[in-house]
């Protein structure tokens, strides 16, 4: 686990490195690779089509880095998600002299025939993500 962040940042670099130019390489301390082809080569672009999950300061910090779009989850109030949004926002356009695209949620819901015991089990099964959402879903 100490090696964790290190050996993310440098793997996914290398790989979105490699989807761009087709080709993979590294000599950093965790992944050396010869340069080589990669098989089937890029068919297109990847720019603006890279997502990772950023959560904690360094993964937003490590998307940022990748040029990826911010992915998170509404597990926690929106409130105490936009210090981690400005900040990826910040550093995104600091690494790569662009403003950020839009962020990328990945939320939940409950579906039921009954909008009554669908907003009931939301709030059973959802928990505290939701409360303050109801007014505005009516």
């Amino acid at each position: 686990m100490d090696e964790s962040r290190g050996r993310f940042d440098e793997g996914s670099a290398m790989v979105v490195e490699a989807l761009r130019t087709g080709f993979i390489e590294g000599d950093g301390p965790y992944y050396q690779q010869p340069r080589i082809q990669i098989r089937p080569k890029p068919s297109s672009d990847l720019a603006g089509r890279i997502y990772a999950v950023a959560s904690s300061d360094d993964s937003v910090e490590s998307a940022a880095r990748l040029g990826a779009r911010m992915v998170m989850f509404a597990d926690r109030s929106w409130t105490s998600r936009m210090p981690s949004i400005t900040r990826w926002r910040d550093l995104f356009t600091e690494f790569h002299g662009v403003e950020a695209p839009p962020p990328l949620t990945a939320d939940f819901c409950y579906c039921h025939r009954d909008p009554g015991v669908a907003e009931e089990r939301a709030r059973q099964y959802l928990g505290t993500i939701w409360p303050a959402c109801w007014s505005t879903m009516r």
